[in-house]
C-alpha cells in the first residue's frame, strides 16, 4: 500500500484507510500547553500546521482508555476518586460497569477487518508509529504542563508505553523485539 497526501493508506480491500485520525496527540497540542519550540517536539507532531489555540489556566485530565478496566478495581476506583477530585464533585461518581464487546450488525461485519491479518501490515506499522510518537510526545512533553492531570501516573504511562508496540505480535516477538531495543 501507499500513503495518500492526507496520511490515507491504500489497501486493495478498501480505497482507503486514513490514519491520520489516530494521530491524536496533533489535537492536543492545539491547546497549548507545551513549548513546541525544539525540532524534538515538533518531529513528534509531525511539523503539523494547525493553528494553536491556546487556554492559559484551563486544566485538563487525561486519560487512556484502559483506565475504565472495570476488572482492575485498584486502578478504576483511583481513577474514579481523581475525577472527583479533579472536578471538584461534592459526590461520588457510580462505579464504572462491566464492560462488555458488543455483536457488530450483520452490515459492520462485512466492512470489518482483522488488523492483524498480513495484508495489513502496513497500516498497522504506520498506526504504531503514530502510537510511539503519540506516548513520547505525552510524556516527554505534554503531561510536563502543571495544567495537565491523569490518574496514576505510572498506571497511566504504563498504558500508553504500550501503544508503541505492535498488539498483534506474539510472546516470542514481543521477547525478540525487548532484546533489540536493549542492544541499541
Amino acid at each position: 500500500g501507499n500513503t495518500g497526501p492526507k496520511g490515507e493508506v491504500e489497501d486493495e480491500r478498501q480505497t482507503s484507510v486514513c490514519t491520520d485520525g489516530a494521530k491524536f496527540h496533533h489535537s492536543l497540542s492545539r491547546l497549548g500547553k507545551t513549548p513546541m519550540d525544539t525540532p524534538e517536539e515538533l518531529a513528534l507532531l509531525g511539523l503539523h500546521t494547525m493553528s494553536i489555540h491556546p487556554m492559559p489556566g484551563a486544566k485538563i485530565f487525561l486519560m487512556e482508555i484502559g483506565q475504565f478496566d472495570a476488572e482492575d478495581t485498584v486502578h478504576a476506583n483511583q481513577l474514579l476518586a481523581d475525577m472527583e477530585d479533579f472536578l471538584e464533585l461534592e459526590h461520588e461518581l457510580p462505579p464504572l460497569p462491566e464492560h462488555s464487546s458488543k455483536n457488530l450488525k450483520e452490515e459492520i461485519q462485512e466492512l470489518a477487518i482483522n488488523i492483524c491479518d498480513d495484508e495489513h501490515a502496513f497500516v498497522r506499522a504506520e498506526l504504531v508509529q503514530t502510537g510511539r510518537e503519540a506516548y513520547r510526545w505525552i510524556k516527554d512533553y505534554f503531561l510536563q504542563s502543571p495544567d495537565v492531570t491523569v490518574s496514576a501516573e505510572e498506571h497511566f504511562l504504563g498504558l500508553m508505553e504500550q501503544w508503541q508496540y505492535d498488539p498483534c505480535l506474539n510472546a516470542t516477538e514481543w521477547d525478540d523485539l525487548a532484546t533489540s531495543r536493549e542492544l541499541q
